[in-house]
């Protein structure tokens, strides 16, 4: 009979850890169960997902994304192609957890200042994300803003 209380609290405090993590890692409700790709917008209600600006080459956005992503535990370049003035960088990243897979794309353009960065994320699996895409946009952003000269 004791194991089966220990069975029945353990098992509640599972469920409220699992809700508490939901009310943590959701940030749009009506987004996060529906969606499951992001990408970085110019009009983008949050600043951090908006494309980025920054004043280097393009080869040194480039350098800077790949000595990034090497520091990165779970990222991963998957392939790399030159298209005239644009440099795209196919990459994945897998969640600590679940270990779902995201595939991310890096179109770095150059302009007459140095570089316009935009990216998209798109899950493999599901109908939404709980707001992992746009987490890793955010992440990668911050990263090439304090990776780039």
């Amino acid at each position: 009979m004791n194991f089966a209380r220990r069975s029945t609290k353990t098992s509640a405090v599972l469920a409220i850890c699992a809700i508490a993590g939901l009310f943590i890692f959701v940030k749009d409700w009506k987004r996060d169960f529906t969606t499951n790709h992001a990408k970085l917008d110019a009009t983008a209600k949050n600043p951090l997902l908006r494309p980025i600006s920054l004043e280097c080459s393009r080869e040194e956005a480039v350098d800077a994304t790949k000595i990034w992503l090497n520091a990165q535990q779970n990222w991963k370049l998957i392939s790399e192609s030159q298209e005239s003035e644009i440099s795209v960088l196919n990459l994945t990243r897998e969640t600590k957890v679940m270990r779902f897979v995201d595939d991310i794309r890096l179109e770095i353009h150059s302009e007459s200042e140095g570089v316009r960065i935009e990216a998209s994320s798109q899950s493999r699996i599901g109908l939404g994300d709980l707001g992992q895409n746009p987490r890793n946009l955010i992440e990668i952003s911050d990263g090439l803003r304090a990776a780039t000269p």
